[in-house]
């Protein structure tokens, strides 16, 4: 019988100690994992140059190549695979190196078996939980075509999936978000997935036409209907039968001309401006608005009626602060998308990519896309680096990073205790987030939390 290996987490150990590979190994016997054993640094890289491999624990101490240069070259060469160390008693200063290095976590020997079991346990549960995100993200992929939606965090996948949902139907959709988080590229998403692809996408900004213009050219004219109609027009929402009318901050439309496009999406007719005749129109109409529209139903300046015709089914878009884990393949699209043939920049640096990931981002993905365009054109590296970011992203990305309280001492719990608490800063207290970026459970950190009297 063959054994479909690619559906179990693989788990290295590194010691020197054969007896304490053995034990190790006899400790996850009922578990439904693949284990690999490796008594040196350089057999545990002969392994994971030929192996898949999700977790490794690896010795500190051990003749030849150490734990921590090993480490070093784990996270380097493979960086999925994720790295537990076991330090000798007291190693507290060795353990806190080896955590800014990378590893996950410590444990220190002689070895506990039920908290080595526990942690590995957590990281297997982790490990499933990725690899059944990156499952459903290479099947939406592989169906529907997202080339410009660029990203994998949750909340992007969550989008990309209801697009899946909604695309090859007509209901109407509204898309809510704020400025620059790529409304019109999720409309377009929705559009050429729908079996109305092969006809035309129609996109009305609504904000920059004046009540009159956008009567003429949402509805159309007849010639000499007003002054300067010297021939007759057919109007945007003709234009877009049987396909797609994409009306852009919708919250910006008038009250008056609100009632004449509901009579349209009601009667399924256009009647242009100065005519009588009247014609019929097949459309899928999606909007979006950065405006909460409830609100401004509230105020008077939205009909009710209208919002509800407009908002069968809504799309949610997060703001690019929400989804900071997709900002290095964003900022690969768009080296890549600003590519020269007189400049080559092959990529961004380490530091300057950690700026950007750090900063807020009140412009979303359209601000990210200008600053990476203008460090492509002021870039005087093969790869763009931090004197090419504006001045001020960096003083404010140091502002908001500069901790309020230094370390102080050197034991692990005030190193660990820091870690938690900026990671909390960078996600706004979200707590699923911040265990996602120390790399532990979420039950793990409410321990941890209770154990530092953090709120």
């Amino acid at each position: 019988m063959v054994m479909d290996i690619s559906v179990k987490f693989a788990l290295l150990v590194v010691d020197d100690e054969e007896y304490i590979l053995s034990s190790i190994k006899r400790m996850f016997k009922r578990d439904d994992y693949l284990i690999y054993l490796a008594q040196s640094g350089d057999e545990a890289l002969w392994i994971l140059e030929r192996t898949r491999i999700d977790a490794a624990i690896v010795d500190l101490k051990m003749p030849g190549m150490d734990g921590l240069t090993l480490l070093a070259q784990i996270r380097k060469r493979f960086v999925l695979t994720r790295v537990l160390m076991l330090t000798g008693h007291g190693g507290v200063q060795e353990a806190v190196k080896a955590m800014a290095l990378g590893a996950v976590d410590f444990i220190e020997k002689p070895i506990a078996a039920d908290v080595l079991h526990g942690r590995i346990k957590q990281i297997a549960e982790q490990w499933q939980q990725t690899s059944e995100h990156r499952r459903r993200r290479h099947e939406l992929d592989r169906q529907y075509q997202f080339s410009e939606l660029i990203g994998e965090s949750p909340p992007m996948l969550e989008v990309k999936e209801m697009v899946a949902r909604v695309a090859d139907t007509d209901a109407s959709v509204m898309i809510q978000g704020e400025s620059g988080t790529g409304k019109e590229l999720v409309a377009l998403a929705i559009h050429f997935n729908s079996s109305r692809h092969v006809k035309n996408f129609v996109p009305v900004d609504c904000a920059s036409l004046g009540e009159g213009l956008i009567q003429s050219e949402l509805f159309g004219h007849t010639r000499g209907a007003f002054t300067g109609a010297l021939s007759a027009h057919a109007g945007l929402i003709r234009h877009a039968h049987e396909g797609t009318l994409f009306l852009d901050e919708i919250g910006e439309m008038d009250l008056t001309l609100q009632a004449r496009l509901l009579r349209t999406l009601q009667q399924r007719v256009v009647r242009p401006v100065g005519s009588n005749q009247e014609y019929k129109v097949d459309i899928r109409v999606i909007s979006a608005t950065n405006r909460q529209l409830t609100q401004e139903i509230a105020a008077g300046h939205f009909r009710e009626d209208l919002y509800y015709r407009l908002n069968t089914i809504s799309i949610e878009l997060p703001p690019l602060r929400r989804r900071r884990e997709d900002i290095p393949m964003l900022v690969d699209f768009f080296i890549k998308k600003n590519h020269n043939s007189s400049k080559q920049i092959t990529g961004i640096d380490d530091d300057a990519l950690a700026c950007l990931c750090a900063y807020d981002w009140p412009g979303n993905v359209r601000e990210l896309a200008n600053i990476v365009f203008r460090a492509v054109v002021l870039s005087r590296h093969a790869v763009i680096c931090p004197d090419a970011l504006p001045a001020e992203l960096l003083n404010r990305v140091a502002d908001d990073s500069a901790p309020d309280q230094p370390v102080t001492g050197d034991t692990l719990d005030k190193y660990e205790q820091f870690a938690i608490e900026s990671a909390l800063a960078k996600v706004g207290n979200n707590r699923r987030r911040a265990a996602e970026i120390l790399g532990i459970g979420e039950a793990t950190l409410y321990r941890k939390l209770k154990k530092y009297h953090l709120n």
